[in-house]
């Protein structure tokens, strides 16, 4: 189903026309909906400054399931009773469940996006570490080599002493 098949006064609504239309309770549509961190809804203003909620904005959040939720809306209305749609529960539940899972799909990519920055700074400070590490293997392998050279003069030098004296 299409928007072309919907009567051109539903594709502009109120947020009353919206939340029985949804199928959700008044409450629930606001606080998750429309007034929550997720504000999953868009609100739009008309030429005479008044809000409206565009039925594909509806479609987008709720689905498929907005065109049975419009024909009970407009049968409901012809009867004169003005009555909300029936609470489709079940189907909010749903698409609330999905936008729970989209939401928390971005929340996770940003915290890998996140743990990614911090793997990359700690491999720095790894390459960091076994480069010092490196030196000072150097400076110990030169240090020894210093010493050794030294006993080795040392050597030779009493062998001379001993030389001179003992000849």
């Amino acid at each position: 189903m299409d928007t072309s098949t919907i009567p051109e006064e539903f594709l502009k609504l109120t947020k009353t026309q919206a939340f029985r239309i949804a199928g959700i309770p008044k409450a629930t549509f606001y606080r998750k909906y429309l007034n929550g961190d997720t504000k999953s809804i868009s609100v739009s203003i008309d030429e005479s400054g008044n809000e409206y909620i565009a039925f594909d904005e509806l479609k987008r959040v709720f689905g498929e399931k907005v065109y049975e939720g419009l024909k009970k809306y407009i049968e409901s209305s012809q009867k004169g009773g003005g009555e909300p749609v029936e609470i489709q529960e079940f189907d909010a539940d749903t698409s609330e469940s999905s936008h729970k899972l989209e939401l928390q799909t971005v929340r996770l990519e940003g915290e890998i996006e996140k743990l990614k920055a911090v793997l990359v700074e700690r491999e720095r400070l790894i390459r960091e570490q076994q480069d010092r590490i490196e030196r000072l293997e150097t400076r110990q392998d030169r240090l020894l080599e210093d010493k050794q050279t030294s006993k080795n003069i040392s050597k030779g030098f009493f062998e001379r002493i001993k030389a001179v004296f003992s000849g």
